[in-house]
């Protein structure tokens, strides 16, 4: 590439001297800098590996290219004969790309990890998590994976209830009109051929787009006299956060939920729930009180074991409890905090003494 822009530049230089006119001159020298300066930093941004919310960007490829290995069951960990001891019990822990780690580089820095080196005397720990999981699919990956769970901690994250059903039974039972019931999809490259092959088209289009989608909530939201009446108007109701103000969503979903509990029960497996809030400071309390405490109560009232993790993501700034600005899932500060919580809830319970004595 460098020796093709030394014949680029050879060539202009060789057409612009060919000019006379010095304006002409000036004006070609320009694009040809401006050019020059736009390869240049596609080249840039052909070697940059930066983990984003969506995933869908070129230079978030190239970060799970460099970051991302799978065992041969399709998850990020070790394949299960190389962590199982049989002298040992099993933690499980499932979910989707917050236990999984999207954006988290070394795969050590992750909360099962942790807890698996910190418990490595007792237990060992599995990581059973894909990005997008679903609580439908993580149900599936319990049943076919094969070894069982002593101890099976399941991370619930506000976006597992979105695929409860179809958009369109969802989009019907909200009542939304069809106009605006995908209003905010995840960001996804334009057809465009430039924005889908450009490294660095690619990631200025993803930037406006998720700052755009970003101000049209505001904008909707600030009109109302809380965040909460925004969600009960029909442009709330296109926020999917809103599925949890729908009773007969939240109990499909609490179904689902229940499948885990079912199962722990009729297998005799300890099992413990894990609530992740929204990470993003504005929505973080509603997220609590709208998901994560009915979701806790409801696990309680049938004596499962439950966290709620808001009240220990809250104490950690928003800089730190993320990945970055560019990507809003945990950071390694949330990971080892998590990894505290549990590791005290075992201590505090009689899960340690029943396994590690």
């Amino acid at each position: 590439m460098a020796g093709s822009l030394f014949i680029y530049w050879g060539t202009m230089l060789t057409i612009i001297h060919s000019f006379k006119n010095k304006i002409l001159k000036n004006l070609i020298a320009a694009v040809s800098m401006l050019f020059s300066a736009i390869v240049l930093l596609e080249i840039l941004f052909s070697f940059f590996s930066i983990s984003c919310s969506g995933g869908n960007t070129l230079v978030a490829k190239n970060w799970f290219n460099h970051n991302w290995s799978e065992n041969r069951l399709g998850f990020r960990d070790k394949n299960p004969e190389d962590i199982n001891r049989h002298d040992k019990k099993n933690i499980f822990i499932v979910g989707d790309s917050y236990v999984a780690g999207h954006g988290i580089n070394e795969e050590n820095d992750r909360f099962s990890n942790i807890l698996r080196s910190r418990l490595e005397n007792c237990f060992d720990v599995f990581n059973i998590a894909k990005p997008g999981a679903d609580t439908k699919k993580e149900f599936g990956f319990i049943t076919s994976f094969p070894l069982k769970p002593d101890l099976l901690i399941v991370a619930h994250v506000n976006n597992d209830i979105y695929t409860v059903l179809d958009k369109n039974a969802i989009s019907t039972i909200l009542q939304i009109a069809p106009q605006n019931k995908s209003k905010f999809k995840k960001f996804k490259p334009s057809g465009n051929y430039l924005i889908t092959h450009s490294f660095l088209l690619n990631f200025i289009n993803y930037l406006l787009t998720e700052k755009k989608k970003d101000e049209d909530v505001f904008l909707m939201s600030r009109t109302f006299s809380s965040f909460n009446a925004f969600l009960n108007s029909e442009a709330g109701k296109t926020i999917e956060m809103a599925y949890y103000k729908n009773d007969s969503l939240l109990k499909l979903h609490l179904k689902d939920i229940d499948k885990f509990v079912n199962y722990a029960t009729e297998n005799n497996i300890d099992l413990l729930f894990i609530l992740f809030p929204k990470m993003n400071d504005v929505v973080m309390d509603f997220t609590n009180t709208t998901a994560n405490i009915p979701i806790a109560e409801y696990l309680e009232n049938k004596k499962i074991g439950v966290i709620n993790l808001t009240p220990v993501i809250r104490t950690i700034k928003q800089e730190e409890r993320i990945v970055s600005k560019f990507d809003s899932h945990p950071g390694v500060t949330t990971h080892i905090a998590v990894a505290d919580t549990i590791q005290k809830y075992l201590k505090t319970t009689r899960l340690f003494v029943k396994y590690c004595n």
